[in-house]
């Protein structure tokens, strides 16, 4: 995967290995703050906000 300013649900699903549903939960749980495209109101995230993600995981809140 090639590197982008910003990616999106399916790239960080992909990318973090983490369901799509438990990055939701978590959003709405408030352990995350989103930030959504300006236009089409699409999850964004850049690199670090994903690396976030990942150590999110491996503490075990997605659990």
């Amino acid at each position: 995967m090639k590197k982008k300013d910003y990616y999106t649900m399916k790239d960080v699903v992909k990318m973090a290995e983490i369901c799509k549903n438990t990055i939701i939960n978590w959003e709405k749980s408030g352990c995350i703050k989103v930030r959504r495209d300006p236009l089409f109101n699409y999850r964004v995230w850049n690199l670090e906000e994903i690396q976030e993600l990942k150590k999110l995981k491996k503490q075990g809140r997605g659990k």
